[in-house]
């Protein structure tokens, strides 16, 4: 075909075609740009994904705490500090991170008693399964200088993560055995803080959290822990005041046959009265206590009742009662002057 021929039959296209292929190459390149800034779009995403990842990562190996509200099993083990035997449960399988990240300096090498029971401090007999391991390692947390929190490798188990529960303030015979040497009965909560928290000064703590019982959990007693309320102590006087109070105060050990709010009898006849009128009020008279360290660590397991004017933790540990003058200020700290 001549150019003069081509030309003319150029000319002679239908105009419709013309504008539906303009038409088609405009909308493709207006894809064609969508198609790339949403390609850019997700690239972006993916590595602000990966950056808040690898810094999630890096606070969960750096942090004081291995993760929130972890929960334990009822598997308890026996690890020697210092002159004590200290009573760890092991954190629900799950719960923990990466342990072979958070693996420290080794704490201590020996032969251990895992105890599967809850009451394991009335008889030794009577509360379950117990299992000596022979080969067990005991480490400290990374980045982290308490133990609270250890981390136990052995041959059968591997790693697993133990929680600081309490000393063992029992003379058992099969205890005994086990740690010839360590002191097996009461001793002072100040114990607790400095071998367990490296806690030896108020200074080291940043406030006291304040907060009702939830042992009720009935519509009414929802109702009271609503109206009460949480609070924080962080005034330095009122901090060194209360340090002082649990540093001095005499654990007694674990004992189910006690119960830390009656068996010690009602310190106040107000109190025992209305505790008699409403039953929902006993633990109204009730507070969870939780203390911040300046490291970010917590020390959540102490709980105070007014009623018989003791603090005390779960599994039924308990502690010497307070005396009137004290018991009264400690009282006022925590909102109790009824």
């Amino acid at each position: 075909m001549k150019q003069f021929e081509f030309q003319q039959a150029l000319t002679q296209i239908d105009s419709r075609f013309i504008e539906e292929a303009e038409t088609y190459q405009f909308n493709q390149r207006k894809k064609d740009v969508q198609m790339i800034k949403k390609m850019v779009a997700v690239a972006a995403c993916v590595v602000i994904l990966g950056i808040v990842g690898l810094e999630c990562q890096k606070y969960i190996r750096e942090s004081k705490e291995p993760v929130e509200d972890m929960e334990t099993v009822q598997t308890h083990a026996f690890v020697p500090v210092e002159q004590y035997v200290a009573v760890y449960e092991q954190v629900r399988e799950g719960n923990e991170v990466d342990l072979s990240e958070r693996k420290g300096e080794m704490y201590v090498e020996s032969g251990n008693i895992f105890a599967e029971a809850y009451e394991l401090y009335d008889s030794w007999d009577a509360v379950g399964t117990f299992e000596y391991s022979e080969n067990c390692i005991w480490y400290m947390m990374k980045n982290c200088d308490s133990k609270k929190y250890l981390i136990c490798e052995s041959e059968d188990n591997g790693l697993s993560l133990w929680k600081f529960e309490s000393f063992y303030a029992r003379e058992i015979e099969e205890m005994r055995r086990a740690f010839p040497t360590a002191v097996l009965g009461s001793y002072s909560y100040g114990d607790v803080l400095k071998l367990i928290y490296n806690v030896t000064s108020a200074e080291q703590i940043s406030k006291i959290e304040i907060s009702p019982s939830e042992n009720d959990n009935t519509e009414e007693g929802k109702v009271f822990q609503k109206t009460i309320g949480t609070s924080s102590i962080t005034d330095r006087n009122s901090i060194e005041f209360l340090y002082q109070v649990i540093c001095e105060m005499n654990c007694n050990g674990a004992d189910t046959e006690l119960d830390a709010l009656y068996s010690f009898g009602y310190r106040s006849q107000e109190i025992e009265e209305q505790i008699k009128e409403n039953g929902h009020m006993r633990w109204v008279f009730c507070r969870n206590l939780t203390f911040v360290l300046e490291d970010g660590t917590t020390i959540d397991s102490l709980k105070y009742t007014a009623i018989s004017g003791r603090f005390y933790e779960f599994n039924s540990i308990n502690y010497d009662a307070l005396d009137d003058e004290t018991m009264e200020k400690v009282n006022g700290f925590f909102g109790l002057n009824y």
